[in-house]
């Protein structure tokens, strides 16, 4: 089972500061190999360390109906987390995409160069979804 985390995000050219559906569909399929729950153990509050989750890579997707662009961060795991637990589990999803994990998606140069992706999102615009893969 998984839970994915699909989160909106923006991307913009430095240079003019604009964006088009061009520019987003550009990005689509763009990933790293990078866990989010490799980095959990690093974590102090118990609720994190012992999320029974594993995996949690990033993969931009482009939604052509909205022409908005996401963040889609999937995480396996064994059952359904408790509201708590995926509470706690999109704040530090937000908190990799906004400074770690994401930051090394941008500096590692997955992203084109003269593309300004800004990963940092508020938990309220998260969704949460569950797949059998």
């Amino acid at each position: 089972m998984n839970i994915h985390l699909r989160v909106p995000i923006t991307a913009i050219w430095e240079e003019t500061g604009e964006t088009s559906p061009q520019l987003l569909a550009s990005l689509d399929g763009l990933s790293s190999d990078e866990k989010f729950s490799d980095y959990l153990i690093d974590e102090i509050d118990p609720l994190l360390v012992n999320l029974p989750v594993s995996g949690g890579c990033l993969t931009l997707l482009f939604d052509a109906a909205s022409s908005q662009l996401f963040a889609l961060i999937s995480y396996g795991t064994q059952r359904r987390l408790v509201s708590e637990e995926v509470k706690t589990l999109v704040q530090y999803t937000l908190g990799q995409l906004s400074d770690g994990i994401g930051e090394n998606f941008v500096q590692d140069h997955i992203v084109p160069q003269g593309v300004f992706l800004d990963l940092s999102a508020h938990a309220y615009a998260v969704s949460v979804e569950y797949s059998k893969e």
